[in-house]
């Protein structure tokens, strides 16, 4: 009897055990299914076509359209554009000033619907993506066999529109004046509000109504389509020359990247593949954002339109290539410092001793969110580093072995776990850590600065432990967790491609513009520095575990966002702000708005330090902007006089442009900030006392490395992290060999 029990309940855990919702990756593991109790997105049924495969782009420009029945407001530029039920709505953003309760300037540039494109009759349910490829995407809205495509692309002055069994009709908001063309005309002009549009069709299409507010077309057989266009003023010239461009309809557009390691240089190619649907021309005209055309070898014509993000430039043609210099990072500052190496081992102890590793967030009071969480994992990966240069083994050993149990947990799943765990959505094709918070499952927001922290807590556990990182063992787990970010292989289709990157715009968007009440402005990002963060930690982990193709996509990520971080939050060419922007810096950007302000508070100095924090080895570009960085610290001090929060954050700001002021300044009576320590502080201060800045005109052929310039001395520096010699050239033809995982410093 007793036999035939226990072959029972093996044949029930065998068949618990077949059915389970726990899947494995190597030692690691995570759930299908999602856990009892917990919330995921808000839409279960996302606005899509049978032609969208895989997982869903839930953060980009355009993902209201995925979220909500028909959309928000979207800003490809130098159009806006929404979807509605009753068309498709093309509007030209203009330009408007807030004045915040604080006093701050908002400057807003908000969709203004101009009119939109109809059809007879026309009575569609729902909008629903139809396609997307790097910087563009189709929309279908349809009523039976009737229906209405709208292809947007991003940077494109045209939107290029499709029908079929539709009689179309252009819908004005308040009457349209037409400039330009009559009844029989291939093309007309419009005036709106002050804006100026062309409309392209076929020849041999005839418009009727044209002095009306609603004005119908009528094309011929066979060719069943329409362009709209903005234009940067109202001369015929004008028109006739955009309209050479207008009939080559994208098919397809591509965004392709290398990493140059021996010149250090991130080379980025825009292509647009088209269709011609009248003539012979089958190139189109871009508008250009100044992190593209800025220093860069670029022909522009003589057309430009004014944005959020500043003038855009148009070039003709379906292609064109940028490139940045990559400057480097560090995995953290060489030792060099004049300090107290007792009084920095005390702070070190101080954590030590306390074990205080695994602490709850200020804004989660009692609850591991998945922020507050993973700037812990962050926040022991510093202080492991320090406590190596101290020598301080026991207490780098406890630092360690807090992040990979931690790590651990997290990545052991079950059936009854309901925190503390990932769970891959299947829908969306994302992969949630629980407890949630700050909308990670129900918006999917912020997981790229989520799994940034964790990434790089994890990249100083995996330094110290190369076994715990291969893919066999935990490793795997971290590849998933970078590819539900910033997944590199289209063909991988469980993660979209680059899910928080705008490839076109060159940066992260935290939220994807799902209907929150706060959408009207599209998609947004408050953190710039936190996304960068993430991008860092991707290039640590690839460098570290020896995997290039993360390394580059790190390296690609990170100095394509720091050159949109320059122009977009910084504004550190000071022509993409308007003059009534009264703050040095902006805090938040949206698809149609900038604003100095933080989701949780008004108080000034979090409104700066955010887009400062964490301050790391990844963080040195702020170094090559000194002027910047005085004149943000200047507007600061004016504001509040003595800081009284994160004044670590701020004193390790202040230390790229004067570390004297910096240790001055800091004030150890406040507690650091949630991620930082003041041990990190004390470190970080002391050693850029000692270095310098970083040379802006210096790169070399590796990953880890800073060239710094104290009073017209240089300091080479490089680690090398792999398990063989590597011999480092500089640009300024400097040599030197590093042994295997060693940090160098020649001067």
């Amino acid at each position: 009897m007793v036999k035939k029990i226990l072959y029972l309940i093996a044949c029930l855990s065998f068949t618990l055990n077949l059915y389970s919702k726990v899947i494995n990756i190597g030692k690691a593991s995570y759930v299908d299914e999602r856990p009892i109790g917990q919330s995921g997105p808000h839409q279960d049924t996302p606005f899509i076509t049978e032609n969208i495969k895989g997982g869903l782009p839930s953060n980009k420009w355009f993902s209201s359209v995925i979220w909500t029945e028909f959309s928000e407001a979207m800003y490809p530029l130098p159009m806006t554009f929404s979807c509605a039920e009753s068309g498709f709505w093309v509007g030209h953003p203009e330009k408007d000033v807030f004045k915040e309760g604080d006093g701050d300037i908002q400057i807003v540039m908000p969709h203004f619907p101009q009119f939109s494109i109809f059809a007879k009759n026309f009575n569609p349910k729902d909008a629903r993506l139809d396609k997307y490829t790097d910087f563009a995407i189709d929309i279908v809205m349809k009523d039976g066999n009737k229906s209405i495509k709208a292809t947007v692309v991003r940077g494109s002055p045209f939107i290029y529109f499709t029908f079929e069994n539709a009689e179309i009709e252009i819908n004005f908001l308040e009457k349209g004046k037409v400039w330009y063309g009559n009844d029989n005309s291939d093309s007309i002009g419009i005036e709106a509000n002050n804006f100026n549009f062309a409309i392209f069709v076929p020849r041999g299409s005839k418009w009727k109504d044209l002095n009306k507010s609603t004005f119908s077309l009528s094309t011929p057989k066979g060719k069943n389509f329409l362009v709209v266009s903005a234009l940067p003023d109202n001369k015929r010239e004008t028109l006739e020359f955009y309209k050479k461009y207008a009939y080559a309809f994208p098919t397809n557009t591509i965004v392709e990247w290398k990493y140059d390691k021996e010149s250090s240089k991130v080379i980025t190619k825009y292509k647009i593949l088209t269709e011609i649907k009248e003539g012979n021309n089958n190139k189109t005209l871009m508008a250009l954002f100044p992190h593209h055309w800025r220093n860069q070898n670029i022909k522009t014509l003589p057309y430009s339109y004014d944005s959020i993000r500043g003038k855009m430039k148009v070039i003709e043609g379906n292609e064109f290539t940028t490139e940045y210099k990559y400057y480097g990072i560090l995995p953290w500052l060489p030792d060099i410092g004049k300090y107290d190496r007792k009084k920095l081992n005390d702070y070190v102890n101080e954590i030590y001793k306390k074990k205080d590793y695994i602490r709850y967030g200020p804004s989660y009071a009692g609850i591991l969110d998945p922020y507050s969480l993973s700037k812990n994992l962050s926040r022991l990966g510093d202080l492991s580093a320090i406590a190596t240069q101290l020598g301080n083994k026991k207490a780098k050993d406890d630092f360690i072995k807090a992040i990979e149990e931690t790590i651990n947990d997290y990545f052991t799943a079950s059936e009854t776990k309901s925190k503390r765990l990932f769970y891959y959505e299947p829908t969306w094709g994302t992969l949630i850590m629980y407890q949630a918070g700050f909308g990670n499952n129900t918006e999917l927001n912020d997981h790229h600065f989520h799994h940034g922290y964790f990434i790089y807590g994890a990249s100083f556990l995996a330094l110290n432990n190369k076994d715990w990182a291969k893919d066999e063992n935990y490793g795997g787990m971290i590849k998933l967790l970078i590819k539900d970010i910033a997944n590199w292989e289209r063909d991988d289709k469980r993660f979209p491609y680059m899910r928080y990157f705008d490839l076109y715009e060159g940066h992260s968007w935290a939220s994807g513009g799902a209907p929150t009440g706060f959408s009207a402005y599209g998609p947004n990002q408050e953190s710039v520095t936190e996304a960068i963060n993430a991008w860092v930690a991707l290039i640590m982990w690839g460098e570290i575990i020896g995997d290039n193709a993360i390394r580059d996509l790190g390296i690609f990520l990170y100095t394509t966002e720091v050159q949109a971080a320059l122009e977009y939050w910084y504004d550190v060419y000071k022509d993409n702000f308007p003059k009534a922007y009264r703050n040095v810096e902006a805090s938040q950007v949206w698809g149609g708005k900038i604003s100095h302000t933080t989701w949780w508070t008004e108080e000034y100095t979090q409104t700066k330090a955010i887009n400062m924090l964490p301050i790391t080895g990844g963080s040195l570009f702020f170094s090559r902007f000194p002027d910047f960085v005085n004149a943000n610290l200047e507007e600061l001090y004016n504001k509040v006089g003595k800081v009284t929060i994160w004044t670590d954050i701020i004193a390790m700001y202040q230390a790229f442009t004067d570390p004297d002021k910096a240790m001055k300044i800091w004030d150890t009576s406040y507690p650091p900030e949630f991620g930082n320590s003041i041990a990190k502080t004390y470190y970080w201060i002391e050693n850029m006392k000692a270095l310098g800045k970083i040379d802006p005109n210096i790169t070399a052929n590796t990953t880890f490395y800073a060239v710094f310039n104290k009073d017209g001395k240089k300091s080479y520096v490089v680690y090398n992290a792999s398990p063989t010699n590597i011999t480092v050239t500089f640009s300024d033809g400097k040599t030197i060999n590093v042994p295997p995982e060693k940090m160098i410093v020649e001067n």
